[in-house]
């Protein structure tokens, strides 16, 4: 088969040259090394493409002087800008106007405040599922962006998403500004991991948070996504959320003790607690004893099929579904390397997996963050496997197109309230 076209670039990133891919040349991180959590590295000097326009790694704060000018600025210049700062942390908490400027930095801008506001009035409501964590977590994630640049970018990236989807006619606007934040997020928080200690450990914490949620999105955002793009960023997304996990597993004793620390407990109480299984994967477990695979292989499916029973439980667990992602992200992230390996290598037994996720994606399909992502997955694999494979793919296939229960109506992005909820965090 003829490779694909692509038009050449001259200063894309060492990685992407290497494996013969079109950089689209973001800084300091390009997207297709960001999903495939590469090194990204480029022989030209930022200064020749611009840098992201959000605030950098390790940037301090501007002077007084400075930030007095750059609120005087985007106050004088638009009534509407002005408004906007004097209601800054229009949420549970308050936030003077000041602290947001001397945060960004000399490359504050009125898209940015914009995009704080939009955040602490309305995209947290959507990704915090219970209203007595709500409090807790506006007041969490405003205190230690405002210290801590990588997390303030995700925090403007993962507003930037949800804008393209509230304003459609910039959509691409904003979809740009969500990919270069993230990019300068990203590249902020690989230098604190390096160095993750009891002072930093709830701001990367709030950052996995954001990133899991933005990396998703962004995911599944592409309406014209073939089966290859889509596991390409699913299998980056996988790698990427795993890693960060790992850090964050060692200080879990000291985040508990963090403001976040209420939500943590009650969501590890819920999980811990026994739940009746309607074993809707034990159909496929007992095919997946005769596939063709080694028996390693076959021992790595039924673990992470175990995992995703364990998920689906929780699920059923659940009379109302919501807008929530969290069963959708822990199965991500505990997916194994080498069943990720599989499903990097189109593996037909770990797409069967896949598609039954792609159940729990549509239980799910109420988040903004998710909305039809079930189906879309369910229908790339359907249709590259085949009729052989009807028989391994029947459930899903019966959930997702058929309306059984699992079906659910659609809600608002606004839509998180689950009092039978028990994670907190979406």
């Amino acid at each position: 088969m003829a490779r694909r076209g692509h038009t050449k670039t001259r200063t894309g990133c060492i990685e992407c040259k290497r494996r013969h891919l079109k950089c689209d040349e973001a800084r300091p991180i390009c997207r297709k090394c960001t999903f495939s959590a590469r090194n990204c590295v480029y022989r030209t000097p930022a200064g020749s493409s611009g840098a992201a326009p959000g605030p950098q790694a390790g940037q301090t704060a501007t002077a007084t002087a400075t930030t007095t000018t750059t609120t005087t600025i985007l106050t004088s210049t638009n009534p509407i800008n002005s408004a906007l700062i004097r209601n800054l942390g229009g949420g549970p908490t308050s936030l003077r106007p000041q602290a947001l400027v001397h945060a960004l930095g000399a490359s504050a801008n009125a898209d940015h405040v914009e995009l704080f506001h939009h955040f602490t009035t309305e995209v947290y409501k959507t990704i915090v599922v219970k209203d007595d964590h709500a409090e807790l977590y506006h007041r969490a994630i405003v205190e230690r962006a405002l210290v801590s640049s990588f997390l303030l970018d995700e925090v403007l990236a993962l507003s930037a998403c949800h804008m393209s989807l509230q304003r459609p006619d910039r959509a691409v606007f904003y979809c740009d500004l969500a990919a270069k934040l993230q990019s300068s997020a990203l590249a902020g928080c690989w230098d604190i991991l390096q160095k993750t200690d009891s002072t930093n450990c709830l701001d990367i914490l709030l950052f996995s948070h954001l990133l899991a949620l933005c990396v998703f999105w962004e995911t599944f955002s592409l309406p014209d996504a073939d089966l290859g793009t889509l596991l390409e960023r699913l299998v980056g997304c996988i790698r990427l959320l795993r890693g960060i996990n790992v850090v964050m597993q060692s200080w879990w004793d000291c985040l508990v003790q963090t403001d976040v620390g209420p939500i943590i407990i009650q969501g590890d109480k819920i999980h811990s607690t026994e739940k009746v299984s309607l074993e809707e994967c034990r159909g496929l477990r007992d095919m997946l004893g005769q596939a063709d695979l080694s028996a390693s292989s076959i021992q790595t499916c039924q673990d992470s099929l175990d995992t995703l029973q364990h998920c689906l439980d929780y699920e059923n667990a659940v009379d109302i579904p919501s807008a929530s992602t969290n069963q959708a992200f822990s199965w991500l992230i505990t997916a194994s390397e080498d069943f990720t390996d599989l499903l990097d290598m189109r593996r037909p037994e770990a797409l069967v997996i896949l598609a039954h996720y792609a159940i729990l994606l549509h239980r799910r399909r109420g988040s903004w963050v998710i909305r039809d992502a079930g189906q879309r997955v369910f229908s790339h694999i359907h249709g590259y496997l085949g009729k052989r494979w009807q028989q391994w793919l029947a459930r899903p296939y019966s959930i997702i197109t058929d309306g059984t229960p699992s079906t659910v109506q659609s809600h608002p992005a606004s839509s998180i309230q689950t009092p039978e909820e028990g994670s907190g965090i979406a």
